[in-house]
């Protein structure tokens, strides 16, 4: 397994949550 690549993913994990939780939040105001 690539560890390089599965550090890369848990990144785009973690922008994705919270771009995601943004976006809820724009939403519900």
């Amino acid at each position: 397994k690539n560890r390089l690549l599965d550090e890369k993913f848990q990144k785009l994990k973690e922008v994705y949550s919270k771009l995601r939780e943004e976006h809820i939040n724009l939403i519900r105001k």
